[in-house]
């Protein structure tokens, strides 16, 4: 068991009172008399291209946001680059104070033009979503198929039987092929993994939105992929079931690893995430990072390390990193790891 201490110290609210109202990062916000002041948290200037680099400051932004009653305003402003995995992580935590009822924004005018541009396109923080009426899925596989990255994907995630989302999700299956030209068992893996992560999301969270977003680095060869979800969490799926009762977040977590789940089905895989980080880590040599309240997995081929947040930093539903390579071992066959 590890802990992940604390890293730095929390920034207190951004905002400075005008006459004219609340001045945040390079826009205004008026305060009306109901309005609370907005609580700034600055997104990282850059992530860089090592696996939990990213994730780290995920949990830093996390830690950061962990004021329930204060809304957030995510500042980009002085942002450069920044990975998909903390892209993705970001929109579900803003999405979950907002469906808590909180006027939580991010501001994405930031002043690097090249990432402006990028987050406007892929509709970050609100998403892609089939609830929109303009959405279309043709045009959305046109206007991404030449590009190196999909959209921020958006579907509601308390429906296990939605046809929109699945025609979404085949959707984004769709771009990655055409963009990873991605063939045979490695094709099939990552369509496994796509629908395995999110059909388990919408039968498990229980209430809010779940998110996708993903990247192809070709020179590096790899992919990198974030799901989240603004649901009931891993523990509370397993309490709200009668079947099992974690005592905490870490002990649900490992309950997951074990396969236990809480469908009354014999080949219930505890929350796909047993199956899921074998093919990726055994047959694939990737990377699978796993986070729900205060348990986290991060799992390669060197190591398996669960830690436990001590200091009160939480993940409000459930938070899945993956970073697949595109080049496999001929010998690799994901039917093995199927269960």
């Amino acid at each position: 068991m590890y802990n992940l201490c604390a890293a730095g110290s929390l920034v207190g609210p951004g905002a400075r009172r005008t006459d004219r109202g609340c001045v945040l990062g390079s826009f205004e916000l008026t305060i009306g008399p109901r309005q609370r002041s907005m609580h700034r948290v600055p997104l990282p200037q850059r992530t860089h291209l090592e696996f939990t680099d990213p994730l780290r400051e995920l949990v830093r932004v996390a830690r950061m946001m962990n004021a329930p009653t204060v809304p957030t305003h995510l500042d980009l402003t002085n942002c450069k680059f920044l990975s998909p995995l903390i892209l993705c992580g970001t929109a579900a935590l803003l999405r979950a104070e907002q469906e808590a009822g909180l006027d939580s924004v991010a501001n994405i005018h930031c002043h690097q033009e090249g990432l402006r541009q990028y987050l406007e396109i892929t509709g970050y923080p609100e998403g892609y979503s089939q609830s929109d009426p303009t959405y279309s899925g043709k045009r959305l596989l046109a206007e991404f198929r030449t590009k190196n990255y999909i959209p921020l994907i958006r579907f509601e995630a308390s429906r296990p039987s939605d046809r929109d989302r699945e025609e979404l999700i085949q959707s984004v299956e769709r771009l990655l092929i055409d963009q990873c030209g991605l063939d045979g068992p490695l094709l099939n893996a990552v369509k496994y993994l796509i629908s395995e992560i999110t059909t388990n999301i919408t039968y498990h969270a229980g209430q809010g939105s779940g998110f996708l977003l993903a990247q192809y680095y070709r020179s590096d060869q790899h992919l990198d992929l974030a799901i989240a979800d603004t649901g009931m969490g891993l523990r509370a799926n397993y309490l709200a079931s009668g079947k099992w009762r974690p005592s905490d977040d870490v002990e649900a977590l490992r309950l997951a690893l074990e396969g236990r789940s809480t469908k009354d089905r014999p080949d219930s895989r505890g929350f796909g995430i047993r199956t899921s980080r074998r093919m990726l880590v055994e047959g694939l040599n990737g990377q699978f990072f796993y986070w729900s309240g205060s348990a986290m997995l991060l799992n390669n081929a060197d190591k398996e390390n669960i830690f436990d947040l001590k200091d009160g930093t939480r993940y409000p539903g459930c938070y899945i990193a993956m970073r697949i390579p595109t080049v496999t071992d001929p010998s690799f066959n994901y039917l093995r790891f199927v269960e």
